[in-house]
């Protein structure tokens, strides 16, 4: 029980998603450890118990022992539980970057396209200008997207190691400048 007890007390944040994962798992696997101790506590509790009514200290040695796992029990299902929050909310982040970073590339061909006016028929330039107006209305979205992970990511470099810190920190500045160019992009190719 020590042994677990030191194990759950040297757990630390973790610098990436992978990091974190793995942590999980390990968490998983001592949850079940522990959980496959609790009927060998509870029979030597009891029979120590039988054997020892008579000795107060054997008994309250055997409670302690019982209340010492209890605590341990606990605090391994409150660990699985809070790390499964950690590589659930850094998963969600990873994806709303991922995703958001090929919204940004598919405005990026559109505004590309848009800008190339050479050889261009009256009803292609038409079309593009048509393109252009529906960028212009993604702005917000685009502004709002961007905000929103970067609420997100203050919530993961909470429970992120400080190593892990500058790779969530550069992923927010690359989607903050990409959307900062294209947003002045799109003022660009509509005059």
């Amino acid at each position: 029980m020590r042994e677990t007890d030191t194990k759950l007390h040297a757990v630390d944040l973790k610098a990436t998603l992978q990091e974190k994962k793995d942590q999980l798992e390990l968490l998983r696997t001592l949850q079940g450890q522990v959980r496959a101790k609790e009927l060998e506590i509870d029979a030597v509790t009891e029979k120590a118990q039988q054997l020892h009514k008579n000795i107060t200290s054997r008994t309250t040695h055997m409670s302690e022992l019982s209340i010492k796992y209890q605590q341990i029990s606990n605090k391994v299902k409150d660990l699985n539980s809070r790390w499964h929050q950690y590589v659930t909310t850094h998963q969600e982040f990873d994806n709303q970057v991922a995703e958001c970073t090929r919204w940004l590339d598919d405005i990026r061909k559109k505004l590309a396209y848009c800008s190339d006016l050479g050889a261009s028929s009256q009803k292609d330039l038409e079309n593009k200008m048509e393109i252009v107006q529906d960028l212009l209305l993604y702005k917000e979205d685009g502004f709002a997207k961007v905000q929103g992970i970067v609420e997100l990511a203050q919530a993961v470099l909470a429970n992120t190691a400080p190593t892990g810190h500058k790779a969530i920190n550069d992923a927010v500045g690359k989607l903050q400048e990409q959307w900062s160019a294209l947003a002045s992009k799109m003022l660009e190719t509509k005059n």
